[in-house]
């Protein structure tokens, strides 16, 4: 059986593929998390309180998505570090590398081993890029 070789770039695609996979899966739980405040017909479901006025007590409905803090979780960074042997460096790529998986601006630094033959740190950083603002 015949493996392709890693690169750089797939490695960072690879991570950002798992950044997207990860987002998508904390929207789902979000709005999973929203739908219990909204009732089977869509509406709101409401907290029934007596005010006091001037002309007597007032009932009013307030919605209980209004008492929910939000939480808005995006994953905007990811920084790996790992060892590398130094023979495999030239299958990844280069020492520095500048990158833009699907969605995302990668970059990868390598701290050679203390005496070059030692396995190298690699740092691969992914930061998200911001889309596009709609036009309104």
């Amino acid at each position: 059986m015949s493996s392709t070789p890693l690169t750089l770039s797939s490695l960072a695609e690879a991570v950002a593929a798992a950044i997207t996979e990860a987002q998508a899966r904390i929207d789902a739980a979000q709005r999973a998390d929203l739908e219990r405040f909204i009732d089977e017909n869509g509406r709101p479901r409401a907290l029934t309180v007596r005010l006091p006025g001037p002309d007597g007590e007032k009932v009013v409905d307030i919605p209980l998505l209004s008492f929910a803090a939000p939480t808005a979780l995006r994953v905007t960074e990811a920084t790996l570090a790992f060892e590398v042997d130094p023979a495999d460096l030239a299958l990844l790529g280069a020492s520095v590398a500048d990158l833009t998986p699907n969605g995302f601006a990668a970059h990868a630094t390598v701290t050679p081993g203390a005496d070059g033959r030692k396995p190298a740190t690699m740092t691969l950083r992914l930061e998200a890029i911001p889309a596009p603002a709609a036009n309104t």
